[in-house]
């Protein structure tokens, strides 16, 4: 034993030595020991912290995209984008992906098939995915489905379809497929077969949401609790295609599952869009272009936010000179106490705008331009003035506030501006809140 130690005390006197003679190996610190390296420690937080930026980028992007859609768009849109992103990642499987475009209703090799209640459907475990020869010999060969009420023939159909998928009947553990466990224990499928609004917590015990827990690796970290926590073995993709096979009407509501998910939004709940919020996104240089919906102007939101910035500046500079005259109307006379002014595009000469838009680009001061889809002339002269923006920067608080209906826009104005949709929002209380 005396040996022993003697033997250990040479060699961490020769790990001192070391250090000594090695500042690198010295950083680095010994790892023989449990301790954790220094530089280990620094790239593994440096790691989170361009995970975190990565994530502060993509929920930027996405809500700037989201709110040049219209409300009618956002769900597709976000979750064909966060279904994407979870795609380059495997955490959606390929046979997934495939299985929620078509319900199960691919091409099969005759093989694959099995016949429930007359029908054809996949076989558990079929297809090209691999999988375990235990799981799928221990699956029921001929399905045996209840009668009873609250389980439909489409329902006992569909369900039969997700077996053709390795990785649901893999999440459904000793169930073996969600077939076979609705076939065996029907009343425990009940309570989500006939809820109003099916939720995670309506699935069977062994699916209950205190269960849950998928791996990190296939979900966003930085989601919610309440979107990671949905089920003990599934993703929010598979119960996503639960939703889509046994209770479809759903199936949006497991969309923005996803998209929250990804994105840390509620996909169906956006914010309704602000004048303040757009002009401090804004830059002197692109223009802010309101792609009307049907009834809606914003003429009088930025006017209204117009006279409140016009108060401001007044109160900060002490007088009231500026730059512009008094008043306004909408054929283009100087408006909202000097700092915006409105042109009516069918009203108002070219010459005109440019006099004004030269004005305004040197004093700081912004111009509203209405409905320029209704001129050809007007929508090319709004090109010219981008491109003498590009090359000679306005001043910085100048802006050019433009809107338009969708139809006849120009490609170029469209594409060199920051879009904005401008429409009522369809739910009463985005409607309270704008």
């Amino acid at each position: 034993s005396t040996g022993y130690d003697q033997d250990d005390q040479d060699q961490d006197s020769d790990d001192e030595d070391a250090k000594v003679n090695n500042p690198a190996l010295s950083q680095l610190g010994s790892t023989s020991r449990g301790e954790v390296a220094p530089s280990v420690l620094l790239a593994g937080a440096l790691a989170d912290r361009v995970r975190e930026l990565a994530t502060e980028l993509a929920q930027m992007v996405f809500f700037d995209l989201v709110r040049s859609l219209y409300e009618a768009h956002h769900l597709v849109f976000g979750f064909l984008a966060a279904c994407n992103a979870l795609r380059d990642t495997n955490a959606i499987h390929p046979d997934e992906w495939l299985h929620f475009l078509t319900n199960g209703l691919g091409a099969q090799r005759p093989d694959d098939l099995l016949d429930v209640d007359g029908e054809k459907v996949p076989r558990v475990g079929s297809g090209d995915s691999v999988f375990s020869a235990a799981s799928a010999s221990s699956a029921p060969e001929r399905l045996k489905t209840p009668e009873v009420e609250w389980v439909t023939q489409e329902q006992r159909v569909a369900a039969a379809r997700l077996g053709a998928l390795p990785t649901m009947c893999a999440a459904m553990g000793d169930h073996f497929s969600v077939a076979n466990s609705i076939a065996s224990h029907p009343e425990e499928w009940r309570s989500f077969l006939t809820a109003s609004s099916p939720s995670p917590a309506h699935l069977p015990a062994f699916l209950a949401p205190h269960n849950l827990g998928t791996s990190p690796e296939a979900h966003n970290l930085n989601a919610s609790s309440e979107a990671r926590d949905l089920s003990a073995g599934l993703t929010t993709f598979q119960y996503l295609l639960l939703l889509r096979a046994l209770r479809p009407a759903a199936v949006p509501e497991g969309m923005a599952k996803v998209v929250q998910e990804h994105f840390g939004a509620d996909i169906m709940r956006i914010p309704p869009v602000r004048i303040a919020a757009i002009h401090e996104d804004s830059l002197c240089t692109a223009p802010l272009l309101f792609i009307l919906g049907r009834g809606c102007d914003p003429t009088p939101d930025i006017e209204h936010f117009a006279r409140e910035r016009n108060t401001q500046d007044l109160s900060g500079n002490g007088n009231g000179s500026n730059a512009h005259g008094n008043g306004s109307n909408g054929n283009g006379s100087k408006g909202q106490e000097d700092l915006l002014t409105v042109v009516q595009a069918s009203q108002t000469s070219i010459e005109t705008i440019d006099s004004m838009v030269a004005a305004a680009s040197e004093e700081g001061c912004w111009v509203l331009i209405r409905n320029i889809h209704v001129s050809e002339e007007w929508q090319e002269k709004v090109s010219s003035l981008l491109l003498g923006m590009s090359r000679t920067p306005p001043h910085d608080d100048f802006r050019l506030w433009i809107t338009s209906f969708p139809s006849g826009l120009s490609k170029h104005v469209c594409r060199h501006s920051m879009r904005v949709v401008w429409e009522t929002p369809v739910s009463a209380r985005a409607n309270l809140l704008r």
